[in-house]
């Protein structure tokens, strides 16, 4: 047998001599046809692959680029130095608002914690410091919060310590023990700064006693007799009432718990002793020179006994300031004048009409009388005021609201809006008095008051005017008597306290002296040596809470902060003091530097485009012969485009991002005019000379190129505004001036919005409509309100109205939520680049078309297999097949060779 099958291994043409294996090998490469086109797809899909790879690569490359610098503070290349970094240090907060320049600090005190440490050194942690046989307390408050802690017998210092600390009500203190040579020292201090937080210890434990007193002089007599405190605040006068006896730290808290009352009253430390301060109930702030009229000298006021008594000792010339229609007036009184002298000063005023200053002998105090008229008997209205854009605003006149009442309110009105425009009463000599409406220079003003239910309240008609009862005078000057409010000293009840410990024989061999201390006065013990000796209720050191105070830029105003950091006194700066002194901060911007970061930001995006550019290109010069299978991998290397050419996913991706490179920034408005002061100077990126190569012959065709000096002179007008454009994260601006962007929340998405609202009688917002939504009202701040409708685009956006003192209408306004340049593209390469393995779930575009390749490259490589196991089944029949015609050939060659013999034989036979 020529021929054997075994195993799948074959020995053909041994017998017949015919090539069967060159045959088989012939016919399958036939066969393999349609496996090999499908070898030749997944190469394609693999080239694709990789090209598309490469730009997600370049896209994420570019998004880490663009996040270095998606902030104004990350972007804009600020720095503050302080001249003297031992007393304070500062670092950009809101690098846009802040202004470039030099800002003097002097520190006068830094805010501090409230801290007691105990004098005695105990021998070892483990201390007993209860040995009563009974249960003892340590008792301390922390803003105003006041803990029990017990002290079982037996308890030693370590255990005291562990008890103050990990009580589940601490409000906020820390227990310590302080190494102190070979022993430890007992140490308790709030965590906070600031007066607010202010600490006090008791403890009925002899070894750790604080039963030392202070006389703080808060349990002074205010008034002898029953008094009234009249002040004025807010436009109205005020009163309360002081019976006679009432206490200083009585009146705090009777004048606090009047809700009537528009201010909170408190004691500061003044030195050793204490002074009366008034802050705003609504929003906490300190209420200096605050005008009074009272006889009650701890508020400021007193009686003189005649006209002729001396009011200015000083020696020097002092002003008295007094408030008028609305109006502040002030006049000069020289060293040694009387109260007379100051109401010939008054009445003398040039600056005012209807006003007369007269001593009252039955009360000691200046009295006013004021003309005064009705200007809307038995009527009310509103007056309209039109501004020189066109805008008109409303103000509500009470019915037989006073001439002098009506001008005050407009007063103030303006003044809180901002209007250039005040209105002033001029009374004749028939006692008729019309009002005129004057600018800051006292020109007639351009805005346009109307009212024609009221005419006279237009200034065109006269109004009678007549005396009123005599009021009460609003006077403040740095006098007494005239609302200066002294201390009340406590040195009275040490004195008190001194002589009566003196005056017991139980305390033969001491003798107390009243001394000085640190928050007030105190007694002082002393020996017939004359010794101090120190009782165990002063054998605590002691840190006061305090706030830090400091000035700025020489100005007179005093700063206070609980905190030593701080960051709304200059704005867009946060400064930390660290000790008292004097530094400048100097704010430096390197306009440079800001250059280098956009042109960072620029080469990674043309890396982007350059890259998609260079993937998709046709090549009208390429070399496309003859395909040959056996040298090309995929069909795609010898035709003219590339490997992206004409796919669509990538045309609409580079379509997207062209659009947002050259478009505006979403959310920006361009300014109007010189004057808008809504608008964006600048809103794209074409504006601060980043433009699109459009040269279609140029190597740079379709990437970004900067204008150098188009880009120099757009910071150099504005720098601010070009980070801005670039930089803005969610940044919220309105183009009106009854409301601000409180808030724009974490689902709303970037854009313009439109705002309706109105303004009741009162002044207050209402029917606020964002976006067409109704707004929420937030209770908790008033005058907010908020987008509850998650489904809306502007969902969550806040808006923080005036509490109060609108004009009454309807109005439409705009909110700007913008989103600058770099956050825009920063959201589209996340997006484009998202993939995720998980089905159903969101992909970019790219990532997409990647997982369909990968998909058609899986179903190819099932079909390669299929024809594979398909191939190798014929090649194993048709190896059988020539198998057996081998062998019916050999057969036959064998027969033909004993035939051959035969003939052969005969022959030669």
């Amino acid at each position: 047998m020529s021929n054997t099958i075994s195993g799948g291994i074959s020995f053909s043409g041994l017998g017949s001599g015919i090539d069967t294996d060159s045959i088989i090998a012939s016919l399958k490469s036939a066969q393999e046809i349609q496996s090999n086109r499908y070898k030749l797809s997944q190469a394609e899909y693999e080239y694709r692959i990789s090209a598309l790879e490469e730009v997600v690569t370049q896209m994420k490359d570019a998004l880490s680029v663009l996040q270095k610098y998606n902030t104004a503070n990350k972007m804009y290349n600020l720095s503050i130095e302080s001249s003297e970094s031992a007393v304070a240090s500062a670092t950009v907060k809101k690098t846009g608002n802040t202004p470039q320049g030099s800002y003097t600090l002097d520190v006068k005190k830094t805010a501090t914690s409230s801290l007691y440490c105990y004098k005695q050194i105990f021998d070892s942690k483990d201390a007993v410091i209860n040995n009563t046989g009974q249960d003892e307390t340590f008792t301390y408050t922390y803003k105003g919060v006041t803990r029990n802690i017990n002290v079982a017998n037996g308890t030693n210092l370590e255990q005291l310590v562990s008890r103050i600390n990990n009580d589940a009500k601490n409000p906020g203190v820390r227990a310590t023990l302080i190494k102190n040579g070979d022993g430890y020292m007992f140490q308790i201090q709030g965590t906070g700064t600031g007066a607010k937080s202010d600490l006090s210890i008791s403890s009925s434990l002899s070894s750790l006693d604080s039963s030392s007193k202070v006389y703080t002089g808060t349990g002074a007599v205010m008034s002898a007799a029953d008094s009234t405190f009249t002040y004025f605040y807010g436009g109205k006068e005020r009163t309360f009432n002081v019976p006679a006896g009432m206490t200083l730290d009585e009146f705090v808290a009777k004048f606090n718990e009047d809700s009537r009352q528009p201010l909170k009253a408190s004691l500061k430390l003044n030195g050793s002793d204490y002074q009366l301060q008034f802050t705003d109930r609504t929003t906490g702030n300190a209420v200096s020179n605050l005008k009074t009229s009272t006889t009650i000298e701890a508020l400021g006021g007193k009686a003189f006994g005649s006209a002729s008594d001396v009011i200015n000792s000083s020696g020097s010339e002092k002003t008295v300031s007094y408030a008028y229609l609305g109006k502040n007036y002030s006049v000069k009184i020289a060293d040694g004048a009387t109260v007379q002298d100051l109401i010939d000063e008054i009445n003398a005023n040039p600056k005012h009409d209807g006003l007369e200053a007269q001593f009252n002998s039955a009360t000691g105090q200046i009295d006013f009388t004021y003309k005064d008229g009705i200007v809307n008997p038995g009527q009310s209205g509103k007056v309209v005021i039109t501004d020189s854009n066109g805008k008109k605003r409303e103000i509500a006149i009470e019915k037989d609201m006073s001439l002098r009442d009506y001008v005050q309110q407009f007063n103030d009105y303006a003044a809180s809006n901002k209007l250039d425009v005040t209105a002033k009463i001029d009374i004749d000599a028939s006692n008729n008095a019309t009002i005129s409406y004057v600018d800051k220079d006292g020109n007639p003003s351009s805005l346009t008051v109307e009212c024609a239910e009221v005419p006279a309240l237009e200034g065109n008609a006269g109004i009678a005017v007549d005396y009123v009862d005599p009021k009460a005078a609003c006077l403040n000057a740095d006098l007494e008597g005239f609302g200066k409010r002294p201390v009340i000293s406590g040195r009275t009840e040490a004195e008190a306290a001194r002589d009566a410990f003196n005056a017991d024989p139980k305390n033969a061999g001491l003798t107390a002296e009243v001394a000085e201390g640190a928050s007030g006065y105190k007694l002082v013990y002393k020996d017939v040596n004359g010794e101090e000796v120190i009782p165990d209720g002063e054998k605590w050191y002691r840190q006061e809470a305090q706030d830090a105070e400091f000035y700025v830029n020489g100005w007179e105003q005093k700063f206070t902060s609980s905190s030593n950091t701080f960051s709304e006194v200059i704005e867009g700066m946060e400064i930390t003091v660290k000790s008292t002194g004097k530094t400048v901060l100097n704010t430096t911007q390197d306009s440079e530097k800001i250059k280098e970061n956009i042109q960072e930001v620029v080469e990674a995006l043309n890396m982007v485009k350059g890259t998609i550019l260079q993937l998709s290109k046709v090549d009208t010069e390429k070399d496309t012969g003859e395909y040959d299978t056996d040298k090309m991998s995929s069909s795609l290397t010898w035709q003219m485009g590339s490997a992206l050419t004409g796919n669509y996913g990538v045309q609409l991706v580079l379509s997207e991002y062209n659009n947002i490179v050259s478009g505006s920034s979403t959310g920006f408005a361009k300014k109007q005019s010189v004057d808008d002061v809504f608008g964006d100077l600048f809103t794209a990126l074409s504006e601060i000379g980043i433009n699109t190569n459009t040269s279609t012959g140029s190597e740079n065709f379709g990437l970004l190129e900067i204008d150098d000096k188009k880009l120099d002179e757009a910071l150099e007008k504005d720098s601010a505004a070009v980070i801005e454009l670039l930089s803005s994260s969610m940044s919220g601006t309105t183009t009106s001036a009854d409301f601000t962007v409180a808030s724009t929340g974490v689902s709303a998405k970037a854009g313009s919005y439109n705002v309706t609202y109105d303004v009741d009688a009162n002044g207050q917002a209402t029917n606020v409509y964002i976006n067409g939504v109704l707004a929420q009202n937030d209770p908790n701040f008033p005058g907010r309100w908020t987008v509850g409708d998650m489904h809306n685009e502007a969902a969550g956006v806040a808006i923080q109205f005036a509490n109060g003192g609108m004009a009454q209408g309807s109005y439409s306004s705009k909110i700007n939520i913008r989103q600058g340049k770099l956050n825009e593209l920063i959201e589209f390469l996340k997006r484009e680049t998202v993939s995720s393995t998980v089905e159903g779930a969101e992909q970019g575009k790219i990532p997409t078309i990647i997982a369909s390749f990968r998909e058609s490259i899986e179903q190819l490589q099932d079909k390669i297999d299929s024809e594979t196991s398909r191939i190798a089944a014929w090649e194993q029949r048709e190896k059988l097949k020539y198998s057996r015609l081998e062998q019916t050939l050999t057969e036959y060659n064998s027969k033909l060779s004993t035939i051959s013999s035969y003939a052969q034989q005969l022959n030669a036979g």
